[in-house]
C-alpha cells in the first residue's frame, strides 16, 4: 500500500509530529491500492503504514504450481523431477539472496538430505545440479 507524508496531508512538518501521529485520509484519492504480494485490492481496514508484510507471506501455492510444473516435463526422468521438486521446495523454504550464499546452501541441502539422495539413487543428479551452476 502506498504512503502519504504529512506534506500530501495538509499537516504541518515539524519534530513532535511523526507519520504515526497523522490521520489517514485515504478516501480523497481516487486510486486503488494493492498488496504488494499478491495484488489483492487493499481494504480501508488494510490501509496503514508497513501494512503489507513481506516476512509472513505463504507461498505453498508457488510450490504446488512449481511441483505441477516439474511433473508435467515430458524430457526429464522420474530421478530429475523428483530432485528438482526437492530443491526447489529447499529454496523456497531457505532464503538464497545472493550468488555468494549459494556453496553454503548447497552443502546445507547435502548435509539435510544427503541420505534421501543416495537412498533415491539421486548423488548423480545432485552433482550434475552442482556442476552446472559452478
Amino acid at each position: 500500500a502506498g504512503g502519504l507524508d504529512q506534506q500530501d496531508q495538509g499537516c504541518p512538518v515539524d519534530e513532535k509530529h511523526t507519520k504515526k501521529d497523522v490521520p489517514f485520509k485515504w478516501k480523497k484519492f481516487s486510486r486503488q491500492f494493492y498488496h504488494s504480494s499478491d495484488m489483492t485490492p487493499c481494504l480501508d481496514q488494510d490501509l496503514g503504514y508497513d501494512s503489507d508484510d513481506d516476512q509472513n507471506v505463504d507461498n505453498q501455492w508457488l510450490i504446488d504450481q512449481n511441483r505441477q510444473s516439474i511433473e508435467e516435463l515430458e524430457d526429464a526422468s522420474i530421478g530429475e523431477k523428483t530432485y528438482m521438486i526437492k530443491w526447489n521446495h529447499f529454496v523456497a523454504s531457505h532464503e538464497i539472496y545472493a550468488d555468494m550464499v549459494f556453496p553454503s546452501m548447497c552443502e546445507m541441502f547435502a548435509r539435510l538430505h544427503g541420505k534421501w539422495l543416495l537412498e533415491n539413487k539421486l548423488r548423480t543428479n545432485f552433482l550434475l545440479h552442482l556442476l552446472t551452476m559452478w
